[in-house]
């Protein structure tokens, strides 16, 4: 009932937007080193984050099996206790994206490279298979990669000019990857570990980070 409700309240937003109407906004263009004369796709849309969001929202995937970790490496935890940590985890997400705003303000560079290396060291401490340990390290990740995607979002559409509202689009579209990794995760997990399965993030996580170096070398 509870995803029904959400999905009632989604529809009356629609349907409010549907009967509103909104002015048409014309942004002047101005070529930025030849990116008005391009077409988007040949912009080289691999430097463009778009396979950096694809894999930041795979990582995402490691909700998916937030509660058979805690059930593996936290002694006596019940499904309830379970939600209770992940809503912690969740806590320290917001926190995460609050100081790292915070941060960001005052970086001259503005990259998130250290929340990445965060990210990359928590997960390989959750694959340890350390109880409580692994728990805590998961719940550091929410903390850290809180700052990736408007990061890796505002490099991808920068200086992209009339190719802007198009090229965000398709970065909003490449989160799909949140819901492609929970499957293969939960078959590892299956098949292996839970802590296991979390080598799939960690990979994840090692291709974003190499992403932004990259940018911030750039």
């Amino acid at each position: 009932m509870t995803y029904v409700a959400i999905a009632v309240l989604v529809l009356l937003i629609a349907l409010l937007f549907s009967r509103t109407r909104l002015p048409a906004i014309r942004e002047e263009e101005k070529p930025v080193h030849g990116v008005i004369a391009q077409g988007l796709w040949q912009l080289r849309i691999r430097r463009r984050g778009y396979h950096a969001v694809l894999l930041r929202g795979g990582a995402g995937g490691r909700r998916g099996v937030f509660h058979q970790l805690c059930h593996e490496h936290w002694r006596e935890v019940s499904n309830q206790s379970a939600s209770y940590l992940l809503s912690i985890a969740m806590i320290c997400f917001m926190v995460g994206r609050f100081f790292s705003t915070w941060l960001m303000g005052r970086s001259e560079t503005g990259d998130a490279v250290g929340g990445l290396c965060g990210s990359h060291r928590a997960v390989r401490r959750v694959m340890l298979s350390i109880d409580g340990v692994s728990v805590v390290a998961l719940i550091a990740v929410f903390f850290f990669m809180s700052i990736m995607f408007p990061t890796i979002f505002a490099l991808g559409v920068k200086n992209l000019g009339k190719h802007t509202k198009r090229a965000s689009s398709f970065m909003i579209m490449a989160i799909v990857g949140g819901a492609i990794m929970p499957y293969f995760m939960g078959a590892l997990a299956d098949r292996y570990s839970t802590a296991l399965s979390y080598l799939l993030p960690l990979l994840c996580f090692a291709v974003v980070l190499v992403y932004g170096l990259r940018q911030r070398r750039a």
